[in-house]
C-alpha cells in the first residue's frame, strides 16, 4: 500500500504542475448518457499503450461491448474479432482468452495456425481478412510500448478502406512507471504515433492500482488522465474499471457521470502465471 500512496503523490504532483481544467474543458464524448459505449468508438479499435496499462483487458472488454452491440441490433454489423498483435511479451496476451471469448461468439486471432505460442511477428491471414470484411468489428491488441507498436503496421493497407471507421486508442494508467513524467508520457506518445504512422484518436482511462484501487486512486488518477489528454489534445472516450471488487462501482460510476464518459467495465480474464 505504501507504493500505491507514493504514486498518488506523484499523480497530484503532476496534476498541480498541470493546468486546471474547467468542466466545460474536460475531454468527452458528445453526450455520453444519450449515446452507448460503442458510439464514442468505431468499427476497427486498436488499443495501443505502454507495459502494463491493462490494453489486453481493455481490448477485451471492448470486444465484448461490440458482441453486446451487434446482438442487440445497435451496430449493423455481423462479426466480432479481437486479434492479437503481441508478439514482444509472452505473458497476458488476449489470445489465451480465446475459449472464453469463443463462448461469447467472439473470435479470437493471432500467429499463423501452430505458432499461436511463439514470438514471431507471423500473423493468422485471418486478421487481414476481418479488418477488409466491412461488417466485422475488430478489435486489436496491440503489442506495448513503440516496440510492440510496429507490428501494427503490416495491417494498415488491409485497414485503409475502412480507415474512416478506425480508432487509435491509447490505453492509459497514470500509476504505471511509464507515467510519471510529462516527459516519459510525450516519449511514449511520440513512439506510439511514429512506430503506428497514425496519429492517435482517444485515450481509454484505466486509472488502478490492481487490487489496492479505492475511491482515491480511481478520482485523482482519472484527473490526471484528463489533465494528460489536454496536453495532448486527445479526447478520453471512456473510463475503465474492473468491476471484480464491487465495491469500486458505486465511485467508479459517479466519477464517470460526473466527468461525462461512458463506464467500461473489464472482467479479467488474464493471470499472472503464478495464479494458475
Amino acid at each position: 500500500m505504501l507504493m500505491g500512496k507514493s504514486l498518488i503523490g506523484i499523480v497530484r504532483g503532476f496534476l498541480e504542475a498541470s493546468p486546471r481544467l474547467s468542466k466545460e474543458e474536460q475531454p468527452m464524448c458528445s453526450d455520453p448518457h444519450a449515446l452507448p459505449l460503442h458510439s464514442c468508438l468505431s468499427g476497427i479499435s486498436a488499443v495501443l499503450g505502454g507495459y502494463g496499462s491493462g490494453k489486453t483487458e481493455v481490448a477485451i472488454a471492448l470486444a465484448r461491448a461490440y458482441r453486446r452491440a451487434v446482438t442487440e441490433g445497435q451496430l449493423a454489423k455481423d462479426r466480432v474479432v479481437l486479434a492479437d498483435l503481441d508478439v514482444v511479451n509472452p505473458y497476458f496476451r488476449s489470445r489465451e482468452a480465446a475459449q472464453a471469448l469463443a463462448r461469447e461468439h467472439i473470435e479470437v486471432h493471432s500467429s499463423m495456425p501452430g505458432f499461436e505460442n511463439a514470438d514471431l511477428p507471423s500473423f493468422s491471414p485471418a486478421i487481414a481478412a476481418a479488418l477488409r470484411e466491412p461488417r466485422a468489428c475488430v478489435v486489436l491488441d496491440v503489442g506495448g510500448d513503440a516496440v510492440g507498436a510496429r507490428a501494427l503496421g503490416q495491417f494498415l493497407p488491409a485497414m485503409g478502406p475502412r480507415m474512416a471507421e478506425t480508432s487509435f486508442l491509447w490505453a492509459l494508467n497514470p500509476y504505471r512507471p511509464y507515467a510519471r513524467s510529462r516527459a516519459q508520457l510525450e516519449e511514449l506518445y511520440g513512439g506510439l504515433t511514429e512506430a503506428t504512422r497514425q496519429p492517435l484518436t482517444g485515450i481509454v482511462a484505466n486509472p488502478n492500482l490492481g487490487p489496492a484501487t479505492d475511491q482515491d486512486t480511481l478520482r485523482e488518477g482519472l484527473a490526471a488522465v484528463l489533465s494528460l489528454a489536454r496536453e495532448f489534445s486527445l479526447p478520453v472516450l471512456c473510463l475503465a474499471v474492473d468491476v471484480s471488487l464491487e465495491e469500486r462501482l458505486p465511485a467508479a460510476t459517479e466519477l464517470a457521470k460526473a466527468a461525462g464518459l461512458p463506464l467500461l467495465p473489464l472482467k479479467r480474464l488474464m493471470r499472472k502465471p503464478w495464479e494458475g
